[in-house]
């Protein structure tokens, strides 16, 4: 699965001599590989996304969902 990378952030901050305040923060991003209704053509799609693809060019273009997806999808008739 394609995901972002995930972190923290983490400080600690002495209140007085005896007083010590920690905080910290954890995120983590999931991104979901329910794109497209062919399960084989979801690494497709979120690797359109992750690289803000403009167009997707395919014979297929039922199997990339315009209205999930940023880029244009086109088939190649369209291009000539």
């Amino acid at each position: 699965m394609i995901a972002g990378s995930p972190g923290h952030i983490q400080d600690d901050w002495r209140v007085t001599q005896h007083f010590t305040v920690n905080l910290g923060i954890r995120y983590d991003v999931h991104a979901s590989l329910e794109i497209s209704p062919d399960p084989k053509d979801d690494p497709f799609c979120l690797c359109s996304e992750e690289g803000n693809a403009d167009f997707i060019v395919t014979l297929n273009p039922k199997d990339f969902p315009q209205e999930r997806l940023r880029a244009k999808v086109i088939s190649p008739e369209a291009m000539a």
